[in-house]
C-alpha cells in the first residue's frame, strides 16, 4: 500500500499592502498597521507603479493584497492577482465586536495579551 507524506508549515498571515509611491499617508497606515499584527513586520509594501511591483508579489509569497487607497491603479493591482483572494467577509481587516471595538480578522497583539492574561 501506498503512503504519502504531508508536512504542513504554519506561518503567519502575510498581507502585501498596495499603495501608490507617492502617498505618504498609505504608507504610514500600511506600517502601523503591520506592526500590531502577529508576524506583521513581514508583510510587504508594494509600490504599485514601479516597474518591480509584480515581481515584489511574488518574492515575498503574500498571501493577500489590500489596497490601500480607492484610487484605480491601487484596486485594480489586487485585481491582477486573482489566485491571491480575499478571505474574508466583509473585505475588511477590522470588524466592530459587540461593545464597538474593533477586532482583526488576522492575529493581532490584542490576542498575544489576552494569551498572556
Amino acid at each position: 500500500m501506498d503512503t504519502a507524506r504531508v508536512d504542513i508549515c504554519y506561518r503567519p498571515l502575510r498581507i502585501a499592502w498596495a499603495i501608490l509611491s507617492s502617498d505618504r499617508d498609505a504608507f504610514r497606515y500600511a506600517v502601523k498597521i503591520s506592526h500590531s499584527m502577529w508576524g506583521g513586520r513581514f508583510n510587504p509594501i508594494i509600490p504599485i507603479d514601479r516597474p518591480e511591483a509584480p515581481h515584489l508579489v511574488e518574492l515575498f509569497r503574500a498571501d493577500m493584497i489590500m489596497p490601500l487607497g480607492n484610487t484605480e491603479p491601487v484596486t485594480s493591482f489586487a485585481a491582477r492577482y486573482p489566485h491571491l483572494m480575499q478571505p474574508y467577509f466583509p473585505r475588511e481587516l477590522f470588524l466592530p465586536d459587540a461593545r464597538g471595538a474593533a477586532q482583526t480578522h488576522v492575529l493581532d497583539i490584542h490576542n498575544a495579551l489576552l494569551h498572556w492574561r
